[in-house]
Parts: C-alpha cells; structure tokens; sequence
C-alpha cells in the first residue's frame, strides 16, 4: 500500500519537480538591481485589482526538457480559482504526452485535496473514484503544494508580472490570444531576481539560489492582452546537472490562460464517491488467511 502511494505522488508533483533548478552550495550572488518602470497602464495593479475579487481562469500548460527526459512532455489543463489575492481552489488533469492512459486529477477545495488516477482505480472499492489524502502524507503534500504553474514564472504574481515588464528588452504587437490582440514583452532575469519578487518560486525552491543559481539566466515571453491581463507566458532556462558526468539540460514551459471573465467556482467531488486514504490504508491491509507458525527460536 505504501508503495503505491509513494510512486503515485511522484508521479503527481513530477511536472513541478522536473521544472525546478538545482542550487549548489556557493557562495552567494549579488541580484541585479530592477529596472526603472516605463509602464502605462500598469498590468501589475490590473491584475491585483482583478484578483482581489472573485476570479476564475482556465489554462494549459506543457513542460519539456533535453537531456535523459528528452522527448517526454509533461501537459496539464484546468481551472484556477482565486479570491482575496490568492489561489483559493484548483481542478487539474496532468500527465505524460497528449494521449496519457492515467493521467491525474486533482481538485482543491475548501482547504481540502482530492486525487482521481488510473493508477490506482483497481484498488478502489467499488463506486469509489477519489482519494481524500491524509493531511500529512506524501501524497498530501504533492497536491497541497500545487502550483498555478510548473514553470519558473509564476504571472498570477502582481510583482513578478511589473518585474517582467519593467525589464523586458522588448515589447511589440503580436498575436490573438482569448480573442484580444496582445502586446509581446520579452527579456531575460537572473533566478536571484525572480526568487525576489516571487512567493511561489520561493516556496518552490525551499532556499535561496546562490552562486551559479543566482544568475541562472531564466529567458522568457509574455503576451498581455488589451485588458493588460497576462494570456501567455513562456520561459526557458539551462542549468548544469550531475551524475556520473556533468551535462546541462534545458527545461522550457508554455502556459496559456483564457477566461478571465468567467465564472469558476470549483466544487468537491461528491461525497459518496470519495475515500479517505486512512479507509483505502485498512481495505488493503494484508490478513493472512491462515495462522502462521511460530519462527524456530
């Protein structure tokens, strides 16, 4: 029972884990100082102005990296919902390529986490589909932690979005994303930079990068619509990864946002069809069918 449930959450957090750059321990780099901002309007008090009210979006992302993972993209799909400021509850479906046969889905609602996987439908009694995880399992902690991105550039931030924009190195017309026409701003920030402005990257890495991670280049596009609402943002960073040699690998994610004017509120499966894991831990709880004899002594 405990193996699967290990190798299931794996399997969840791997996207967000394989987007993460490793920090060797040296010595601490100095972050570049933030441009001056040349903005007007100002997409960073948009989007907080958007967020502090009730606001759902829908979006897509995909991850992929060279290196031993060469050729695996990591795709997930869904609704956020934020309130006050914050992520307030999530529906995600994520897996494996387009045509993944398990893909995971999980839902955050009411401070509650619920997980749906092929992976384990065989193990579950019948009419059960979702697993409710103990609050400190493994398993809890891979949906808990979620973020609204498994990339580098989290643009639900207000201060990473005016960090971004205040130092692009260009900014052009572009294409229609969600119906809007969209402005293109692009540039490259140090890690350092971004682990800064950003509480989700700091959660995310659980340190500050120092030496080479500090000026990690992290290379990145954003598209904002006419509302000055983030529709696209893409990023790309290498870093240097250690085995028995030392080869550097390239990650790059793309997440697209669309619905800003929706209404989203993301709701708990049902009841009857949920499983807490301590109940699904006692149904697979091995009984011997016979006593067994005594070990020699």
């Amino acid at each position: 029972m405990k193996r699967w449930i290990t190798a299931l959450a794996v399997a969840v957090a791997a996207p967000a884990l394989a987007a993460v750059p490793a920090l060797p321990a040296s010595a601490v780099a100095t972050a570049a100082a933030p441009a001056a901002s040349t903005a007007a309007p100002d997409p960073a008090a948009v989007l907080k102005s958007r967020l502090a009210g009730r606001q759902g979006v829908r979006f897509t992302e995909t991850n992929a990296s060279t290196g031993p993972l060469a050729g695996i993209k990591y795709q997930s799909h869904g609704v956020l919902e934020f309130a006050k400021g914050s992520l307030r509850a999530v529906d995600v479906t994520s897996g494996v390529g387009a045509k993944d046969e398990t893909p995971a889905r999980y839902i955050i609602s009411e401070g509650k986490a619920y997980l749906r996987s092929g992976l384990f439908a065989e193990f579950l009694p019948e009419g059960k589909h979702w697993i409710a995880p103990k609050r400190d399992s493994l398993l809890s902690s891979a949906i808990i932690d979620v973020r609204t991105t498994s990339g580098l550039v989290d643009v639900f931030e207000p201060a990473t979005v005016r960090k971004l924009v205040t130092s692009a190195t260009t900014k052009r017309p572009s294409s229609t994303i969600d119906g809007t026409r969209t402005t293109l701003y692009q540039g490259t920030t140090a890690l350092g930079d971004l682990y800064a402005v950003s509480p989700t990257l700091r959660k995310a890495l659980g340190k500050k990068p120092v030496g080479e991670s500090a000026v990690l280049k992290v290379t990145w596009r954003l598209w904002l619509g006419k509302d000055q609402l983030p529709r696209r943002v893409w990023s790309s960073w290498t870093e240097k990864t250690v085995g028995l040699r030392t080869d550097r690998r390239t990650s790059t994610s793309d997440l697209r946002i669309s619905g800003w004017n929706s209404k989203i509120t993301v709701k708990a499966p049902p009841a009857a069809q949920v499983i807490s894991e301590e109940e699904l831990d006692k149904a697979l709880t091995f009984e011997p069918p016979v006593e067994l004899l005594p070990l020699p002594r």
